[in-house]
């Protein structure tokens, strides 16, 4: 039996994919089965920023990969969708095939890789749709077949088979998936954080907004005398209109203000800065990290997870201030930089990051822990660990 030959368009897209630094973002209106996708989009992009845009009308929607795609960020739907696009970092492919296995195996498609100011106006393009698309929750759509079921295009098997796929990928990079929300969670944190502004303006005017709100999720978790969001910490958020978390929020902030708004993070953020400077984080010792674990709200409810970061014997120093400067100074995208960290240190885990990320940049990124994750589930935000 003769080999088929290589899908040249699958394994041009699949090249493309697997160098990704930054970001993934998809348009198709038709999206198939995992196992062939897979394939067309190996595992590389699972470690970058990602985003699927789709029609959930067309009728063609596999549901193992949307689910994947949704993992990361929620999926948008855009009723009459067409095109086909996949933006991979700063280059687009503008081609024929939808995401599944008839375009790339089975139909003469074509596609044309742009780079440069073309590119450039087709990433425009994609963020004007994504702007109006609709946020879809995957448990919203109609399925064509239930989860395991093979979906590909209608009247596939009338086609002969032309060419082959890239063979499957292996495992996930290392330490990949471990922040896949992020994105998203940064959009619903904005969300949250627009709510609160607008439900009686600023606590603390003299500090970043992300610390001001953070005080106020940790009283809803610790020091109200109801504790509201800490049954959240295992529960699914609760369903509320937008009006019903204004009140939430109004009702819970004034008892917030009778409760005295005890403290703040306005001089651990600003030792952090100065600490974790680009100048200065090269030259940390092992009492400058120290401090940085001893200010961490996770560690401080976690004292052995503490000790076993400071204690691991390949921590060292070096490890530790190249992890750090990555995270906290590094260009690449900053999901990859929390997953590299990650990877880099044992028992420097993800609230830990996203702590250090959040004092060391108030302005840009929320301190993010599962006192926060249960607040946002508390306020009616579909938020997971």
């Amino acid at each position: 039996m003769t080999a088929l030959p290589l899908c040249k368009l699958a394994a041009d897209l699949r090249r493309l994919v697997d160098s990704a630094k930054h970001r993934l973002w998809v348009a198709s209106p038709y999206i198939g089965s995992w196992n062939a996708v897979r394939k067309v989009l190996g595992s590389e992009w699972q470690k970058v920023d990602v985003r699927l845009m789709t029609d959930k009308n067309s009728g063609i929607l596999a549901q193992d990969t949307i689910e994947r795609f949704a993992a990361h960020r929620p999926v948008r739907s855009l009723k009459g969708l067409h095109a086909k696009l996949y933006v991979v970092d700063d280059a687009v492919l503008l081609t024929s095939a939808n995401l599944t296995q008839t375009a790339f195996t089975k139909r003469y498609e074509a596609g044309l890789v742009l780079t440069g100011s073309q590119a450039i106006e087709l990433i425009s393009f994609y963020e004007d749709l994504w702007t109006v698309a609709e946020e879809v929750d995957v448990k919203s759509f109609v399925f064509t077949k239930p989860r395991n079921g093979s979906v590909d295009e209608s009247g596939n098997d009338k086609l002969p088979t032309l060419f082959a796929l890239p063979p499957a990928p292996g495992p996930p990079p290392k330490g990949a998936g471990a922040f896949a929300d992020y994105p998203y969670f940064l959009d619903i944190y904005r969300q949250f954080a627009n709510v609160y502004e607008s439900c009686g303006g600023r606590e603390r005017p003299n500090q970043a907004l992300y610390l001001e709100t953070d005080k106020f999720l940790n009283f809803l978790f610790h020091d109200d005398v109801d504790r509201p969001s800490y049954e959240y910490k295992n529960k699914p958020y609760r369903r509320l209109s937008d009006n019903e978390r204004k009140r939430e929020v109004k009702k819970y902030r004034e008892r917030y203000r009778f409760a005295g708004l005890q403290g703040d993070h306005l001089e651990t953020s600003e030792r952090f800065k100065k600490l974790l400077s680009p100048s200065r984080i090269v030259q940390l010792t092992p009492e400058d990290i120290k401090e940085v674990a001893d200010n961490l709200n996770c560690f401080g409810v976690h004292p052995l997870a503490k000790s076993r970061f400071l204690k691991f014997k390949d921590n060292s120093v070096s490890r530790i201030q190249s992890a750090w400067f990555d995270l906290l100074h590094g260009s690449d995208e900053v999901k990859l930089r929390m997953n590299n960290c990650k990877s880099a240190l044992f028992g420097f885990g993800k609230s830990a990051i996203q702590e250090l990320l959040g004092y060391y940049d108030p302005d840009k990124y929320p301190l993010r822990n599962s006192n926060v994750n249960s607040g946002l589930r508390f306020l009616g935000y579909d938020i997971n660990d």
